[in-house]
C-alpha cells in the first residue's frame, strides 16, 4: 500500500465522521434548554414580535433544524466557519484572535502538568 492509497482512504473516513460530529453537536444544542432568541436578546425584546422574527430570519432559526444543520455542513465544507452569534464577526475572525492565548495556556499547563 502506498502513501496516496493511506492518505485518500484515510480521508474517505474522516470526512463522514466530522459529518456525524457536527450533527451530534447540533443534536445537543437542540436538547438543551432554553432559547438563543431569548439568550441574545433579552425578555424585553421577546414582548415584540417583530423583533423576535427578524432576529430568528437572519440567523436562520426559523427554518427547521435539519435544513440549519444541512446549511451548515454545506458551508463548513467550503471553508465558512460561519458568523459569531455574540459577537457577530466571522468565527475564523474570533478564532485568530483568541488561538494565542489558548495555545499559551496549552503550553503553560503543560509544562506545570510535566514538571509537578
Amino acid at each position: 500500500m502506498n502513501i496516496l492509497t493511506y492518505i485518500l482512504r484515510r480521508l474517505v473516513v474522516t470526512l463522514p465522521l466530522l459529518v456525524g460530529i457536527t450533527l451530534i453537536a447540533f443534536a445537543i444544542a437542540r436538547a438543551v434548554p432554553g432559547d438563543p432568541v431569548t439568550a441574545n436578546l433579552g425578555q424585553k425584546a421577546m414582548s415584540d414580535p417583530q423583533i423576535v422574527a427578524a432576529f430568528r430570519a437572519e440567523w436562520g432559526l426559523d427554518k427547521p433544524a435539519y435544513e440549519q444543520d444541512v446549511i451548515y455542513v454545506g458551508k463548513l465544507l467550503q471553508g465558512d466557519l460561519g458568523r459569531s452569534i455574540k459577537s457577530r464577526r466571522p468565527v475564523l475572525d474570533d478564532l485568530r484572535a483568541y488561538l494565542p492565548a489558548t495555545i499559551e495556556l496549552a503550553t503553560a499547563s503543560t509544562v506545570l502538568g510535566v514538571l509537578s
